[in-house]
C-alpha cells in the first residue's frame, strides 16, 4: 500500500459530483475547470458560459486606455456580438454566444468575423467562447488576437487552425476530434482540456514550451507515450480514463501532480477507478517518480 506520509493526499466532496453524479461531458467540464455551474431553473434562460466567468483564468492586462476610447471599443464589441447573437461582457472583457444550456446553434460567424473589428478592439477581448454555436472548423484567427481562454462546442472537427493561436487556455471538452497534433507546436497554450474526446494517442509536444496543464480524462486513450516530451512540470488529469494500459511515460516526464480518480479512497464512482487500476505500479515506482520529480504529488481530488 501506499505510504500516506509520502503521498499527499486530498479528498473532498468535489469527487461525489465528478464521479458519482456528472455523467455527461459538459457536467465534467464544467467541474474540471474548477468553475461550479447553477442549475438553470427556466430552459428559456440564458445561460452565461461557466468557464468564460471563472475565477482562475489569467489576470487580464493592463489597459493604458482613456475612458473614452474604453466606451467606444465597448460599444464597438456590444454591437459585433449583437450582430452575431452572442454578448459582451465588459466587466470581464469575454466575447460568448447567446445559448440555452447544452443548446447548439447554427454558426453565425462569430469567431471567422472577427477580422473585421477593429485592431484596438481584438486587443481588448480577453476570452472568446463559441460553445453555443456549431463550428465544425475552426477558422483563421487574426494575429492581434491574444486571449486568456478560447472556448468551443463538442461538433468542433478540424482544429488545424490552433497551432498557433495564442491563448492561455484552450478547452475543447467534448470535441469530436481524435487528435491533438495540430496543437503540438503550440508555444501559447498553457493549459489544454481536451477531456471527454475520441485522442486516443499523444503527438511529439516538444513545441508546447508553455504547456502546463493537460486534461485527458475520459478519452480513449491507452498509453501515455510522448507525455515525456513536455518540455515544463506540467500537472496532468487522467480522471475516468478508463481505457487507459500503460502509464510508463511517466518515469520519464516532468510531471508535477496527477489528478486520478480512486474509490478506495474517496468512496465515489467506479468500484475499480483509474488508481485502483495502477496501484501496483505506483508501489512499484513511486520512488522513481520522485527522484526525478521530488515535489511529485498524487491526488484523488480536483483543484480547488
Amino acid at each position: 500500500m501506499i505510504n500516506k506520509r509520502v503521498w499527499y493526499v486530498t479528498v473532498s466532496l468535489l469527487v461525489a459530483v465528478l464521479a458519482g453524479c456528472a455523467n455527461e461531458p459538459d457536467e465534467v467540464a464544467s467541474i474540471e475547470t474548477g468553475v461550479a455551474e447553477e442549475v438553470v431553473a427556466d430552459a428559456a434562460e440564458v445561460e452565461v458560459e461557466q468557464e468564460v466567468l471563472g475565477s482562475d483564468r489569467p489576470p487580464l492586462p493592463v489597459e493604458e486606455l482613456s475612458q473614452e476610447q474604453i466606451d467606444a471599443l465597448n460599444a464597438e464589441l456590444e454591437a459585433y456580438a449583437e450582430r452575431h447573437d452572442g454578448e459582451w461582457l465588459e466587466d470581464i472583457r469575454s466575447l460568448i454566444s447567446r445559448a440555452l444550456r447544452n443548446e447548439i446553434r447554427p454558426d453565425t460567424r462569430m469567431l471567422a468575423n472577427l477580422s473585421s473589428l477593429s485592431p484596438q478592439a481584438l486587443r481588448r477581448i480577453g476570452s472568446v467562447s463559441v460553445r453555443g454555436f456549431d463550428i465544425p472548423v475552426v477558422p483563421e484567427l487574426p494575429d492581434e488576437l491574444v486571449l486568456q481562454q478560447l472556448s468551443f462546442a463538442r461538433t468542433v472537427q478540424d482544429v488545424s487552425e490552433l497551432g498557433d493561436v495564442n491563448v492561455a487556455y484552450l478547452q475543447l471538452v467534448g470535441a469530436n476530434i481524435d487528435s491533438i497534433a495540430p496543437l503540438a507546436t503550440n508555444e501559447h497554450v498553457s493549459r489544454l482540456n481536451v477531456a471527454f474526446t475520441q485522442v486516443s494517442a499523444l503527438p511529439d509536444m516538444t513545441g508546447m514550451l508553455s504547456l502546463t496543464e493537460l486534461h485527458l480524462g475520459g478519452t480513449p486513450i491507452r498509453t501515455l507515450d510522448n507525455i515525456e516530451t513536455i518540455p515544463s512540470e506540467f500537472d496532468l488529469f487522467i480522471i475516468r480514463a478508463s481505457e487507459l494500459e500503460n502509464i510508463d511515460a511517466l518515469l520519464e516526464s516532468n510531471i508535477r501532480v496527477l489528478y486520478i480518480d480512486s474509490f478506495n479512497h474517496t468512496q465515489f464512482g467506479p468500484r475499480t477507478g483509474t488508481y485502483e487500476r495502477f496501484e501496483s505500479w505506483f508501489d512499484e515506482n513511486l520512488e522513481k517518480l520522485q527522484a526525478r520529480n521530488p515535489n511529485f504529488q498524487l491526488e484523488f481530488n480536483l483543484p480547488s
